[in-house]
């Protein structure tokens, strides 16, 4: 259980246990991700009734928790001391690259030489890349909140087909900019974490499967548990948040500046645009090789 306190700050309620084993790390981020959602002012807003504001908290529930998760994949997979787990790379969609998956089904490409300095008109930036010191393996990951809107038509293939494309750019860029790290394998992965079934024949990987993609024994159950503290956090703030109001209290402080003058409550708009103010924009953050869909069946890459 999480609860909301007066100065904003959210109170740690919720404890790793047997059932829900999150580490300090990963609590940490669950707790971080709860308290940038459930803006004190925004929650309430939303509670009052405000369209607007249950229209911005039900974005930004959506949002965050699609941070979260990544976050959390990465923080898991770092445990494997034998990965390089690298973020925020910027890998290019050449052409060529693209006419050869396209070509190339079974997307197994072998003896191919690419130019990454080549002129790239699209770039892809992988939320994250594992590669394997020993056994010279990378992953390119996509994590996704859910795949819903990739359902249906062509932009689940064509999304998977700019990961293997990029891919095939992967090994130079490792071996230039970080550190000579060699590859000559490449897969690709889609995390789901709505998905519940253990098949990953598509290239879409659900939470549980994270032990074997991570090389981590216990990675899925952790994530598991962490997506589910976030949600219950959530739930737990927006009802207490119910019953302040309910029990007659009111939504924001007041704080006049002369005390002689009469505290008047604040209007939807004045909040508003406080909240507007409030808010914090963040910035975002040539060899042989194969590249195909990561596979259960795939050599251990720890």
């Amino acid at each position: 259980m999480t609860r909301l306190l007066k100065s904003g700050r959210l109170a740690e309620q919720f404890r790793a246990s047997a059932s829900t084993p999150i580490p300090g790390d990963i609590h940490l981020l669950v707790q971080e991700a709860i308290e940038r959602t459930m803006h004190q002012e925004a929650t309430r807003l939303a509670v009052s009734g405000d369209s607007e504001g249950l229209a911005s908290l039900g974005r930004s529930i959506a949002v965050d928790e699609g941070h979260l998760l990544e976050a959390v994949v990465i923080a898991l997979a770092r445990r494997n001391p034998n990965m390089a787990v690298l973020s925020g790379i910027k890998l290019p969609i050449l052409d060529s690259a693209l006419a050869i998956i396209e070509a190339n089904k079974t997307a197994q490409v072998g003896a191919l030489t690419l130019d990454p300095e080549g002129r790239a008109k699209r770039s892809y930036y992988p939320d994250l890349v594992l590669a394997n010191r020993s056994s010279q393996q990378a992953v390119v990951i996509d994590v996704k909140r859910s795949i819903t809107s990739y359902l249906g038509g062509s932009k689940l293939t064509e999304l998977q087909g700019r990961m293997q494309a990029a891919g095939l750019a992967l090994p130079d860029i490792l071996w230039r900019d970080h550190s000579r790290l060699a590859v000559r394998h490449v897969s690709i992965a889609i995390i789901d974490g709505s998905k519940t079934d253990n098949d990953t024949s598509d290239g879409i990987w659900p939470l549980q499967m994270l032990d074997h993609l991570t090389g981590v024994p216990g990675a899925g159950i952790m994530a598991q548990s962490a997506m589910s503290a976030y949600r219950r956090g959530i739930s737990n703030v927006w009802m207490e948040a119910i019953r302040s109001i309910s029990e007659g209290g009111t939504s924001e402080a007041c704080k006049p500046v002369d005390t002689a003058t009469p505290c008047e409550a604040p209007t939807l708009q004045d909040k508003r645009l406080r909240l507007q103010r409030n808010v914090v924009i963040e910035k975002p953050r040539v060899r042989t090789v194969t590249v195909g869909l990561f596979r259960p069946d795939a050599p251990p890459v720890h």
